[in-house]
């Protein structure tokens, strides 16, 4: 009994197979489906799926049909798959090729067999056959063939949905491995890098406040500069480990009912000293702001309006002015911060809110991270608001934000 050679390129055919991790016992119902209309309109006693592997062949879906699997030495899609091209025996007893196969001398005595290949992407490397059996002699046409092969292109959609699903699983799988991940460096940075910043600036505390060995004028500067440094390098930390926090949504926002007017006042008063020490006027002008409580996390807003607040301090001109709204409309309440400081391009606008995307970087006002207004945007829309900015060169900018009433609730 011949039996079908393997095709040259039969190692690259069989990883494309392995790839779709399908080769078991389970049949497939949308397979299924295929199998039976295939049944129904050949007027055939069995229609298989076959899947050839290395020295079996799978039947992913079968009808008519109980072995689950044969020996491929045996296979007539062996042939199909060797020759990547569509099979039809008539009658396999006069088929010099299967005439002594044992599926024809035995058990289910097959005469008549059309298979056509299935692939998934590469035309060249097939993956198995859509086939109909019977076990008597009988015709297949050209337009039989046509049907089968439309019957089987049905197949290898399902079986690009199976790549489809693989390659979803794949990614939920990285992503949670990445989470668990990210999570532990947060949990190991957040110690590790919190506990030296707050001992140096605790120590500078202590130098500084110290009454039994007073610090010389230069050495309280000098000190008090290490404690500004320290103070800056641990709001950078806290900024990346919030970053790093919202990237995997691991950054606790639990909104509620908050006077907006109260909290405003209380970031003002926090940065009352550094305006002073830059000559800032500051305004808080709230209009209509009867009912302004808002719905938000109290540690978050404050957190959205020192970056804010503070960032109109830092990039205003001397002299200038610090202006901050409040309006209530629609259900919302709008917060602005205005200053009179150079003013951004209306084309640089969406770049502010770019992860590490510094418009100063090449110019000589002051250096932020690049992570504060990103974070600022993100925590307003995870307290179901908005956040934007109005600017032009020359004439300040506003950055603004929404947050919904507490009253909208109802």
């Amino acid at each position: 009994m011949p039996t079908a050679p393997l095709p040259p390129n039969e190692e690259q055919r069989l990883a494309v197979l392995h790839t779709l991790d399908i080769l078991n016992d389970d049949s497939d119902p949308n397979l299924d489906h295929i199998t039976e209309l295939a049944q129904d309109i050949f007027a055939v006693p069995t229609a298989l799926v076959s899947l050839v592997d290395a020295k079996t062949q799978c039947f992913k879906s079968r009808q008519g049909f109980t072995p689950k699997s044969t020996p491929r030495d045996i296979a007539f899609c062996g042939f199909v798959v060797s020759d990547n091209a569509p099979l039809v025996v008539e009658n396999a007893l006069e088929d010099a090729r299967f005439a002594d196969n044992p599926l024809v001398t035995g058990e289910p005595h097959i005469r008549f067999y059309a298979g056509v290949p299935i692939y998934l992407h590469n035309r060249s490397l097939p993956l198995g056959t859509l086939c109909v059996i019977d076990d008597k002699p009988r015709h297949f046409g050209p337009a039989d063939q046509r049907r089968l092969a439309l019957l089987a292109s049905q197949v290898e959609a399902i079986l690009h949905q199976y790549e489809l699903n693989q390659s979803l699983q794949q990614a939920r799988d990285e992503a949670v491995a990445y989470y668990h991940a990210k999570s532990r460096f947060l949990a190991k940075m957040n110690h590790e890098l919190r506990t030296p910043l707050n001992a140096i600036m605790g120590f500078s505390d202590l130098l500084l406040k110290s009454h039994r060995h007073p610090l010389s004028d230069p050495q309280h500067r000098q000190v008090k500069k290490i404690r500004r440094s320290g103070e800056h390098l641990l709001t950078l930390v806290n900024d990346v480990l919030d970053l790093s926090r919202l990237e995997v949504n691991a950054l606790p926002v639990n909104p509620e009912p908050l006077d907006v007017v109260e909290v405003v006042n209380e970031i003002m008063d926090s940065l009352s000293a550094d305006m002073e020490a830059q000559g800032l006027a500051c305004y808080f002008a709230p209009m209509n702001h009867a009912g302004s409580e808002v719905m938000a996390d109290p540690t978050r807003l404050r957190q959205v309006l020192y970056n804010l607040i503070s960032n109109a301090i830092k990039y205003n001109r001397p002299g200038g002015s610090v202006k901050i709204s409040l309006a209530i409309q629609d259900h919302k309440a709008r917060i602005g911060v205005e200053d009179s400081g150079p003013g951004i391009a209306p084309e640089q606008h969406s770049r502010l809110f770019e992860v590490f995307d510094r418009l100063d970087a090449d110019g000589d006002a002051p250096g932020g991270s690049g992570i504060g207004l990103p974070i600022a945007k993100e925590l307003v829309n995870k307290m179901n608001g908005e956040m934007g900015v109005e600017s032009e060169p020359d004439k300040g900018s506003c950055f603004w934000f929404t947050l919904p009433l507490a009253d909208a609730r109802a």
